[in-house]
């Protein structure tokens, strides 16, 4: 019997070196980056706006509200309370019978803030 065939050695294949870990300051950057400051001021005027807007509400004045919410969202469009802006302009609407239009703007919220604590109160306005 023939002795087996000797193994034929496979080319190496040079593997690339391990990419370089990112520098410490690179990554806790990227990943623990501050919320930048807010201005006390502005959020001063911000929950004043809303307070006002809440209040209109309670009042049964969903006009006056939804005209103050608008100027929320010109003033504040990128404020820190647009959340609980969207949730007033939502019980306006409902209280001023625009059921149509308060559940498109829940559900547009819900898709927006889907881990809000607010989502609970948007989903009892909207499936009343």
């Amino acid at each position: 019997m023939p002795p087996p065939p000797e193994p034929v050695a496979e080319p190496a294949i040079a593997e690339p070196p391990p990419a370089p870990p990112p520098a410490p300051d690179e990554t806790a950057a990227a990943v623990e980056a501050p919320p930048p400051p807010i201005d006390p001021r502005r959020l001063a005027a911000e929950v004043a706006l809303l307070d006002r807007a809440r209040a209109a509400v309670a009042a049964h004045d969903t006009a006056g509200a939804l005209a103050l919410l608008d100027e929320h969202r010109r003033s504040f469009g990128d404020g820190a309370l647009v959340a609980e802006a969207e949730v007033v302009r939502i019980e306006a609407l409902v209280a001023a019978h625009r059921t149509a239009e308060a559940a498109g703007l829940g559900r547009a919220f819900l898709t927006r803030f889907p881990h809000s604590p607010l989502a609970a109160r948007v989903r009892s306005l909207i499936t009343k």
